[in-house]
């Protein structure tokens, strides 16, 4: 819409020492009713915007439909490499018997058969799978925030959101896992109205602290085909690099990070 103006809303904090690029998120005000949008492109100040199609990128809408208003997803971040492929299965299904309704992945150069697992769950409508490019060659760096400015808006339109790497599991101290992430945030909603505290600002998400476990300890239970369970030996629970899940509609987007989260006003 030519005659507004971008602003950066968020960019990544990197250190610039080590990496030429920056991760940001641009937003741009427009008249427009967001349904007559088909394309988008940048350019220069004082210019006009090019007339050739392929100069433009396809707009993509929010997920968002009275359905997801109820649903849990999950964004896993950059599935690159050598990732496990039997791992990656374990924990697509681990977090589906414990209630997500969606993850959205990004891939990056991955192995044939991680692939073909992801294509599989895209197949059946679990996952949501992007292809994913960059022009550095060290990307460690940016895997940690460029998801993070895409899947937040993606996934708007849902009740609970989580950020996960594919070897982290989110899973509540429960005997009864069947959609135990759900039940267990509607557990503790109902609890803080039980004991009265509906007048403290609403709840603008939850943190989980984590545990580390090593695939180099000794196995736990050296019978069981399931990764989490050969090596339920742990370390306490570290307070200083906790795990979000939150509501996308009571959080500022354009401020939520890896570790933290900034609710709106009137949340916490």
């Amino acid at each position: 819409n030519k005659g507004r103006k971008w602003h950066i809303s968020q960019e990544a904090d990197l250190p610039r020492w080590k990496t030429r690029i920056r991760a940001a998120r641009l937003n741009c005000l427009t008249d427009l009713n967001p349904s007559n949008v088909k394309g988008i492109t940048v350019t220069h100040p004082n210019t006009t915007c090019p007339v050739q199609k392929n100069q433009y990128m396809n707009v993509e809408k929010p997920l968002n439909n009275p359905k997801t208003h109820t649903q849990l997803a999950i964004c896993s971040k950059i599935a690159f490499h050598e990732l496990n492929a039997s791992h990656l299965l374990e924990w697509i299904e681990v977090h589906r018997l414990l209630g997500a309704d969606l993850i959205v992945s990004y891939t990056y150069n991955l192995n044939e058969k991680a692939l073909a697992v992801l294509k599989y769950y895209e197949k059946i409508g679990f996952v949501k799978l992007l292809s994913f490019d960059l022009p550095e060659k060290d990307i460690d760096l940016l895997l940690r925030t460029i998801p993070l400015f895409d899947c937040q808006n993606r996934l708007a339109g849902y009740k609970y959101y989580a950020l996960l790497d594919t070897d982290e599991f989110l899973i509540p101290n429960t005997s009864d896992f069947k959609n135990a992430i759900k039940t267990y945030m509607t557990d503790i909603i109902v609890l803080l109205q039980d004991k009265q505290l509906t007048k403290l600002p609403k709840l603008a998400g939850f943190h989980f602290q984590t545990k580390i476990h090593a695939l180099n300890w000794k196995e736990s239970d050296s019978s069981s085909p399931l990764m989490i369970k050969r090596f339920s030996n742990s370390t306490p629970a570290f307070a200083d690099r906790v795990k979000k899940l939150y509501f996308p509609n009571r959080v500022i987007v354009d401020r939520m990070l890896t570790h933290s989260l900034h609710a709106k006003p009137g949340f916490v």
